[in-house]
């Protein structure tokens, strides 16, 4: 699969404890899983490109659990908002 971002582009990670992975406790809140790899690999692969990255990944939540509240709109309220944890 070939994703083409351009530079300023958000991605959003959404899940569970996965995806979570400690986000709170690390410095940049992509925690210390797939996010940060994730994130981390594009910067190397495509230091011409800066992305923003966000992981709004929730220990303990299903998939239904997040989408009732949170994304009722279309949208993660935190991305909206402004508040979710995010690296760049």
């Amino acid at each position: 699969m070939t994703i083409t971002l351009r530079p300023g582009s958000t991605v959003m990670f959404a899940g569970d404890s996965i995806t979570d992975c400690q986000r709170l406790a690390s410095e940049d809140g992509l925690g210390f899983g797939y996010p940060l790899r994730d994130a981390g690999e594009w910067g190397l692969r495509h230091p011409d490109r800066p992305v923003n990255w966000l992981n709004t990944g929730i220990a303990g939540q299903k998939v239904m659990d997040r989408a009732k509240p949170r994304w009722a709109g279309g949208r993660d309220d935190r991305v909206q908002s402004g508040d979710a944890h995010g690296g760049g």
